[in-house]
């Protein structure tokens, strides 16, 4: 064999690798994502940011899907003409702090917080002297920042994209799922069964379970995190992103709607026609699990449960 021909095969080698990757059953992608490429930072301290390529899915739920978890429909193919970078992680409870401290934000007086399991439902109200700093569990500066209004993640992003002097946002609703299941369909991208969530996501869990027996919606294994875990904690997504199923929810720039009839296709942000007091946020938490947890599940809210991952313009 000469020279160019080994030259050739060296170049198509990635190439027969991702395809029998993806063929494989174990993921099934609208438009097979590309290999991860490797993590950037605009600042030593800001959000570490990984590179989302173009390409095309099928967002929201099929008509089949229905009950708790269902998300929304009608399914629609959106397609993503450019790349665009997402954050990495969960924005982190240190990284919000450094926020904080430069533009001297005023702590909320009260978040929506977790008050216990009462077996009637009633798990999570208004509490005062609760928000970021005091979630009402013990956090490490690694673990997601809560307890964040949509107000709060969209100043976050503005002060960010001011320090850097690049144009970080929060992402649309269709970027964030179209990240979150990087190629994959079903509820969402983890593999295998229930019992192997731990390994992937940080959800309602034996932990949670032990702590509060109550709970009787939970996964079986335990991965020692009643809460919310550091971030990074579990297996990334196949495009390199930790966490986009459980540990926070996730603000989205999007207004809430009841259905996708009349949404953008192209991944923009759709806030036209929708209850905007409301905004999106997507991935579900530590509390929940199954069919609460799914990729396509978008959650509308106007208090200050949320966690933030950024987006940014390449």
């Amino acid at each position: 064999m000469n020279k160019r021909w080994l030259q050739v095969l060296c170049l198509l080698a990635p190439v027969f690798f991702w395809t029998a990757f993806f063929s494989s059953g174990e993921v099934t992608a609208a438009s097979a994502p590309m290999p991860t490429s490797a993590a950037f930072k605009d600042c030593s301290d800001c959000p570490s940011m990984v590179t989302i390529p173009s390409g095309k899915y099928l967002m929201g739920s099929p008509e089949t899907v229905a009950g708790p978890g269902g998300g929304l429909g009608p399914e629609h193919e959106i397609t993503f003409a450019k790349p665009f970078a997402l954050g990495q992680t969960e924005l982190t409870r240190g990284q919000y702090a450094k926020f904080v401290a430069d533009t001297k934000r005023p702590d909320p007086p009260k978040c929506f917080s977790f008050i216990g399991v009462s077996g009637n439902g009633r798990d999570f109200d208004w509490v005062e002297g609760r928000n970021w700093r005091n979630p009402g569990y013990a956090q490490t500066d690694n673990d997601p920042a809560v307890c964040l209004s949509w107000d709060d993640a969209k100043a976050y992003v503005t002060w960010l994209a001011k320090k850097t002097g690049k144009p970080y946002r929060l992402p649309s609703e269709a970027e964030w799922e179209y990240a979150a299941r990087a190629g994959a369909k079903g509820e969402n991208w983890l593999p295998g069964t229930l019992s192997d969530s731990c390994r992937y996501a940080n959800v309602s869990d034996e932990t949670f379970h032990n702590d509060y027996p109550k709970v009787t919606n939970f996964a079986p294994c335990n991965d020692g995190h009643s809460f919310t875990a550091p971030v990074a904690s579990y297996q990334p997504n196949s495009f390199g992103l930790y966490d986009t199923v459980g540990n926070a929810w996730e603000w989205n720039e999007d207004c809430a709607h009841d259905s996708y009839d009349g949404a953008p296709v192209d991944g923009s942000a759709w806030v036209a026609n929708g209850d905007c007091v409301k905004r999106v946020r997507r991935g579900g938490s530590w509390y929940r699990v199954g069919g609460y947890n799914r990729s396509a599940l978008p959650g509308a809210d106007w208090h200050g449960q949320g966690g933030v991952r950024v987006a940014r313009d390449l």
